[in-house]
């Protein structure tokens, strides 16, 4: 629900409130309002959950565990197992359909069971972020996590500069997304700060610093080269595709009013040449 509100409460205050200053200020504190009230509707559920957990009839009590443990199952085949088992079907050089599941549907699923489907916060030093769409397909969460800068205690959060960028891809993904039959995309980097992008060996340059680019792959649609002809094939303005050591794609997009160079590479262990059919 607050998804929904904020970018139409957005719109009203910048007909009404012109004052830049005053403006953001009035989107803060009724942003803090709407987060403030799902936080005790989220308390609310959670003492539901107690007296839930504690019924005397295995049916009241146990409908949620047993949906927990699957959901559990399901997220680990599709961040551990599923991966792993891609890999090791790989090594044979004969590719066997593997079962996958609809990580959109899962994940949803597993927040709304914990009381968290329509909003899902978290504090990085003093700066709040939710897990908003960025577009109707892609969360600003998914778009700037990181196991790496999570791991090392780096702030990965984005900028406001990079945020209209963030939106810039997102909306840019649906695109792919759509050429790729609506499958769902499992982004594995997103943004980048420059201490986090320093630390994984790329360049400065590197568009994921300023949340221009994702590396993804989309499992039901087929391989990464698979995806990369068809983006190379469509006209979707890319800045910049790689099929990088056929293990996944790394797109990125041009900067709001700069021209798609279209240009598309090929990084493996022999280097970088230029992508063709």
């Amino acid at each position: 629900m607050i998804q929904a509100l904020l970018p139409l409460i957005g719109n009203v205050l910048d007909r009404v409130v012109p004052d830049k200053n005053a403006n953001q200020k009035a989107k803060r504190e009724i942003e803090k309002s709407l987060t403030d009230n799902a936080n005790k509707l989220l308390l609310a559920q959670t003492e539901i959950n107690k007296v839930e957990a504690a019924h005397r009839s295995l049916f009241v009590s146990g409908w949620r565990p047993m949906i927990g443990w699957s959901c559990a199952i399901g997220v680990f085949w599709l961040f551990v197992g599923h991966p792993f088992a891609v890999y090791l079907d790989g090594l044979d050089g004969v590719t066997t359909p593997i079962p996958t599941i609809d990580n959109e549907i899962l994940l949803e699923l597993t927040f709304a069971l914990l009381g968290m489907s329509g909003l899902r916060t978290y504090e990085k030093t003093k700066r709040h972020c939710y897990m908003i769409k960025a577009s109707p397909n892609f969360t600003v969460d998914e778009l700037t996590f990181s196991e790496t800068a999570t791991r090392k205690d780096i702030d990965n959060t984005p900028s406001d500069e990079v945020l209209d960028n963030l939106l810039i891809t997102a909306w840019s993904m649906e695109n792919v997304r759509e050429l790729l039959n609506n499958n769902p995309i499992l982004i594995s980097s997103g943004y980048r700060c420059l201490e986090l992008n320093t630390l994984l060996g790329s360049k400065p340059t590197s568009a994921h610093i300023k949340g221009l680019a994702v590396d993804f792959t989309c499992p039901k649609y087929g391989d990464p080269n698979d995806i990369v002809d068809a983006i190379f094939r469509s006209d979707i303005l890319y800045d910049q595709i790689i099929l990088e050591f056929d293990k996944w794609v790394h797109i990125a997009f041009p900067e709001n009013g700069k021209s798609a160079r279209k240009k598309a590479l090929i990084i493996n262990k022999k280097g970088t040449m230029i992508y063709s059919q």
